[in-house]
């Protein structure tokens, strides 16, 4: 029994960790390198299992919906979907933010529109 929790943990990494990659690599207009969208990956799968057990452990022992009534699950739902997307969001950042450390930065690809920065109004 616990091969098989073992086995399913380790796949479930796996396949997240693939997913999230391709997601990194193929979503942005930008040239990511494989080794920082690998690295990236794992921290954001690592995250996002630690948030699965998080949020099953909260949902389960605090039952938040329950204050809703037929709402509850509704309630739920965003909740799941916004605590996953900050953890993406964070990952993405951090991908972004370990390939600047450590290339240099990441470039946009030739289809990207680069917006240049304002500049600050004098006086305010």
């Amino acid at each position: 029994m616990v091969v098989l929790q073992l086995l399913n943990i380790g796949l479930s990494f796996t396949i997240l960790t693939i997913l999230f990659a391709l997601m990194f690599k193929v979503l942005p207009d930008a040239k990511n390198k494989w080794k920082h969208v690998w690295i990236g990956s794992l921290v954001t799968t690592f995250l996002f299992e630690i948030g699965k057990f998080a949020l099953g452990f909260y949902f389960g022992k605090a039952n938040p919906g329950t204050g809703y009534g037929a709402a509850g699950s509704v309630i739920l739902i965003m909740l799941w979907v916004t605590y996953y997307s900050v953890i993406v969001l964070f990952g993405a950042e951090f991908t972004h933010a370990y390939a600047n450390m450590f290339s240099g930065g990441v470039t946009p690809t030739e289809i990207a529109k680069v917006e240049k920065a304002l500049k600050p109004v004098k006086g305010a």
